[in-house]
C-alpha cells in the first residue's frame, strides 16, 4: 500500500471514535425528542450517572497528565492548570458517551435499568480510543518500517558504488617482542562514489571511522587527528592519510599479543547527513616496511 495513504489513515483513524460519537450524539438526541424518553422515570438518573462517570474520567485524567510532568519535580499547580482543558475535554467526551449508552440501551429496555448505558458508556468510548491509537500507531510504524527499507535500499546502492583503495606506506615491528609483532601502520586511504553523499555534522568524532577489525583481540582504530574531506563528491577520490598505534598487549590491555603481519580486514564507518550508516571494507596486506 501506498505510504501517503498509510500516513493519511494512521492520522485519521485516531479521529474517528470522536466522529462516531458525533453523529451517535445527533441521532441519540433526535430518538430522545421522539421517543419520549426523558419522561420515563431512569431518564434524570441516567444522567445522573453520566455525569459522575465523565467527572470520574476527567479527574483520572487530569492526575495522571500531572503526576507524568510533574514526575521529577513534584505536581505543581501549573500542571494542574495545563492539565484542565483535557480534563475538561475528557469530561464532555465522557458525559456524551454516557448519554448515547444510555439512549441505545433505553430503545431496547425501557426501564429503569437502562440507566446502565450511562454507566458503560465511558469506558466503551475509552476503549474505542485506545483501539483507534492501536491501529494508528501500527499504521505509523508501517509507514516509518517502510521508509527504513527504502532508506536501506538507497544506501546498500550507494555503498556498492563507493570504491576504496588502501595504500599501505609504513608498518613498523615492535622491537621489544621476539615475535614479529605489528607496532604501527601508517596508511593512505582513498573513498570514490558514484553519488554525492554528505558525512552527518556534529558528532562527538569525525566521519568516517577508519578501523581494522579482527586484530588480534579486538578493533584497532585510527589515530585522532587523521582529518580529511568532509563529504564525498560524486565521481572524485577523496583520501585520508591515516595512523595506526597497535596495542603491544592487543587493543584490550593484557588480553593478548599484538597481531603480527598478514592481511588486516579495513573498515570505512560513516553516518550520512540523514543518519543512514555506510560500512565500506577492504582488505590490507600489513607487512614490514623497514
Amino acid at each position: 500500500m501506498n505510504d501517503s495513504i498509510l500516513r493519511a489513515a494512521a492520522t485519521i483513524v485516531p479521529l474517528a471514535p470522536f466522529v462516531v460519537l458525533a453523529v451517535a450524539t445527533v441521532l441519540a438526541i433526535r430518538a430522545l425528542n421522539g421517543e419520549r424518553l426523558r419522561a420515563r422515570p431512569g431518564f434524570a438518573g441516567a444522567l445522573v450517572v453520566a455525569t459522575l462517570m465523565a467527572a470520574a474520567a476527567a479527574v483520572l485524567l487530569v492526575l495522571f497528565v500531572v503526576s507524568f510532568a510533574g514526575f521529577d519535580s513534584g505536581p505543581g499547580p501549573e500542571y494542574y492548570r495545563a492539565a484542565l482543558p483535557a480534563g475538561a475535554v475528557t469530561f464532555v467526551v465522557a458525559f456524551l458517551a454516557g448519554f448515547v449508552g444510555y439512549v441505545i440501551v433505553a430503545l431496547r429496555w425501557p426501564s429503569p435499568g437502562a440507566a446502565i448505558g450511562a454507566l458503560l458508556g465511558a469506558p466503551l468510548m475509552a476503549v474505542l480510543l485506545l483501539g483507534a491509537g492501536s491501529v494508528s500507531l501500527g499504521l505509523a510504524n508501517a509507514v516509518s518500517e517502510s521508509a527504513a527499507r527504502a532508506a536501506t535500499v538507497v544506501v546498500e546502492k550507494h555503498s556498492a558504488d563507493i570504491t576504496i583503495r588502501a595504500e599501505l606506506l609504513e608498518a613498523t615491528l615492535d622491537p621489544a617482542v621476539a615475535v614479529p609483532t605489528v607496532a604501527s601502520v601508517h596508511l593512505r586511504v582513498t573513498l570514490n562514489s558514484a553519488h554525492s553523499i554528505n558525512f552527518e555534522a556534529g558528532s562527538k568524532s569525525a566521519w568516517p571511522r577508519f578501523r581494522f577489525f579482527s586484530v588480534g583481540a579486538g578493533a584497532v582504530e585510527a589515530r585522532e587527528g587523521s582529518l580529511g574531506p568532509d563529504a564525498l563528491l560524486a565521481g572524485r577520490d577523496a583520501v585520508w592519510d591515516l595512523n595506526f598505534d597497535v596495542p603491544a598487549q592487543g587493543p584490550y590491555s593484557g588480553t593478548s599479543q599484538a597481531p603480527g603481519p598478514g592481511t588486516w580486514p579495513l573498515h570505512v564507518v560513516f553516518l550520512d547527513a540523514a543518519g543512514a550508516e555506510y560500512d565500506v571494507t577492504t582488505e590490507v596486506d600489513v607487512q614490514p616496511t623497514s
